[in-house]
């Protein structure tokens, strides 16, 4: 995995050699996350862990707006297959 993209952003299923675009788009959910609130998320650790494993309400990091924690959650879906294409 060292040679696969960023620690911050990498998806759940990558960590056990799944690469897919749906990985991708996991990457991306964490990123607008991380753009919408101006805070560095975890680059590890029990919250790094929360967050793959969807146990981290959106709501928690401030953010407000429906439309987008619907779309932030769905993009950081731990099953690749919920997440959007």
């Amino acid at each position: 995995m060292d040679s696969e993209g960023d620690k911050y952003y990498v998806a759940p299923e990558v960590l056990n050699g799944v690469y897919s675009k749906a990985a991708d788009i996991f990457s991306l959910g964490i990123l607008v996350l991380e753009l919408l609130t101006c805070i560095n998320l975890p680059p590890s650790g029990d919250s790094w862990i929360a967050l793959r494993n969807g146990l981290i309400d959106i709501r928690e990091f401030g953010v407000q707006d429906e439309h987008l924690i619907h779309l932030i959650s769905s993009c950081i879906h731990p099953n690749p297959a919920f997440r959007p294409s």
